[in-house]
C-alpha cells in the first residue's frame, strides 16, 4: 500500500503534467491552430502523444513533457541547464 508521501508525490507529478498540457493547449490556440484535441480526454496517458491539431492543412501530433526546474536537492535539472 502506498504511504502518504508517495501518494502526494504521485498527485504532484500528475498535476504538473496536466499543467504542462494546459500551457501547450493555450499556446496552440494563441498560434491559431485548428481542431485541437487533447488525446488524454478519451484515453488516460495516451502512449503515443498528448495533443492532435491542424494548421494550414497540416496535421500535427504533439507529445508534451513538463518537469520541475530544480531537483529535490536544489540543483537545476540537467536538461534545463543549457536552456
Amino acid at each position: 500500500m502506498m504511504d502518504l508521501e508517495t501518494k502526494k508525490e504521485a498527485a504532484r507529478k500528475k498535476s504538473l503534467g496536466e499543467l504542462g498540457e494546459l500551457f501547450a493547449l493555450k499556446t496552440l490556440v494563441d498560434k491559431k491552430f485548428d481542431r485541437i484535441r487533447n488525446l488524454n480526454d478519451n484515453t488516460i496517458n495516451e502512449p503515443f502523444a498528448d495533443i492532435e491539431c491542424e494548421k494550414e492543412g497540416l496535421r500535427y501530433v504533439i507529445s508534451v513533457k513538463a518537469r520541475n526546474k530544480c531537483q529535490k536537492n536544489g540543483k537545476l535539472n540537467s536538461s534545463l541547464i543549457n536552456s
